[in-house]
């Protein structure tokens, strides 16, 4: 038995994760562990947990499509979500965690798992949408919805499925980089998709630049993260119409015109790579969306901190949980200050260390992996043995009006 936090809970429940990972080609879970291996945040809980899980006891059996060489856990390949649950049920799994991504292969897993009698524990590193959302709520196996913030937790509290839910941050999973710091030197951390919205930071640059005529913008980020293989614009970061549309305009439309004005793209690079990289930065630019996207934790921006870097990001949703304003970095209200917050960090190195130093020093505590890790335990323990969330209670504090709009037709029995 394991304690936590005032309870026992039972280490020897056993739990199957359910991992998709035919995106990631031919991989290897030695690659992964050492940090070389280029995965998305989403990935990192995917693959992390189980082992972490093993490591304090629990007994758990990894069922993917797309196995991973090297397995430091049990492994078994399915070819269907039915072969999944049948093999979940021979293992004697007490419970199914799974990524509810898309809505169809969601709604094959839930059937099949009503139909086993396995309780289900629905991670939700982004949405869920309506339908998914419905989807969860309405099967009596789901016995947790799982988000990775508070702040997505919020934003369905409207919704039926909001009684379900509970959330768990994303862990430290690694220890950073220390470096002098080039205080000529910017990144960007993320994919290069327009919900990451590096398309903001390529419109800035040139406005940066002409404030600061030295510094010098590296990408780490590729929309190859997500989908191995894809077709990239002739710049090597996105797909050929969004680099046409939102790039070239500011950037070129080459690597050699990018060159020109200070920007470096180095495409997709594993965890260790990205440390080195923003180890030596003053400052980690990640998802400056004001508008159109949906950031429900940021790994980005616990990864520049962990590397004692300043962070520059949106001060929208998940952003208010992974950056701390005026402490870890700064976050922006309006377009026009991604452009004068960067200029003054370039103009101000000791301000932007500072930032860095104590953006460390609050991850490795608020992101802890043990305590994560025990959050975890706790959770999948109580939902094998068929125990409720205990809810999310209401915060005045990361209220939006949007918010308190929702937790009013909660109040009144209007969840839909």
């Amino acid at each position: 038995m394991l304690l936590v936090l005032g309870k026992h809970w039972n280490t020897s429940v056993k739990v199957g994760f359910y991992y998709d990972a035919n995106h990631l080609g031919s991989w290897s879970w030695r690659d992964f562990l050492n940090g070389e291996l280029p995965v998305s945040g989403t990935d990192t809980l995917n693959l992390s947990l189980p082992v972490e899980l093993a490591l304090r006891g629990l007994d758990v059996v990894v069922l993917t499509s797309n196995p991973g060489r090297d397995p430091p856990v049990t492994q078994l390949r399915f070819e269907s979500e039915s072969q999944a649950v049948s093999k979940s049920v021979a293992e004697k799994c007490d419970v199914l965690w799974f990524s509810a991504r898309r809505l169809e292969e969601t709604k094959r897993l839930l059937s099949n798992c009503e139909a086993c009698q396995l309780p289900i524990v629905a991670s939700v590193g982004n949405g869920p949408d309506r339908q998914t959302g419905e989807a969860l709520y309405n099967s009596e196996m789901v016995r947790r919805v799982v988000c990775v913030s508070a702040v997505q937790a919020d934003e369905h509290r409207h919704r039926k499925v909001f009684e379900k839910m509970s959330f768990v941050h994303h862990a430290i999973t690694r220890q950073g980089v220390s470096s002098d710091k080039d205080p000529r030197k910017v990144c960007f951390v993320g994919a290069i998709t327009q919900s990451k919205g590096f398309h903001n930071l390529a419109k800035a640059w040139p406005l940066i630049r002409r404030q600061v005529p030295d510094a010098e913008l590296h990408v780490l980020g590729s929309a190859a993260l997500y989908e191995r293989g894809l077709e990239l614009g002739p710049l090597g970061l996105g797909e050929l119409g969004y680099e046409q549309r939102f790039l070239h305009p500011y950037l070129g439309d080459s690597p050699n015109a990018m060159r020109d004005i200070g920007v470096v793209a180095y495409g997709l690079l594993s965890p260790v790579q990205v440390d080195r990289l923003l180890a030596g930065s003053l400052v980690g630019v990640v998802n400056p969306n004001l508008t159109g996207s949906f950031e429900t934790f940021c790994i980005s921006a616990v990864d520049v901190s962990l590397n004692a870097t300043a962070v520059v990001g949106a001060d929208r949703l998940g952003l208010r949980e992974t950056t701390v304003h005026h402490l870890t970095g700064e976050r922006i209200k309006k377009p026009e200050e991604l452009v004068s917050v960067v200029v003054a960090l370039l103009n101000d190195p000791d301000r932007a260390i500072q930032y860095g130093q104590q953006g460390r020093q609050w991850v490795l505590k608020k992101f802890d992996r043990e305590k994560i890790v025990r959050q975890w335990i706790r959770l999948l323990s109580e939902s094998a043995n068929g125990e409720a969330s205990d809810g999310i209670p209401f915060s005045w504090q990361r209220a939006t009006p949007r918010v308190v709009v929702k937790q009013v037709i909660r109040l009144c029995g209007l969840a839909g």
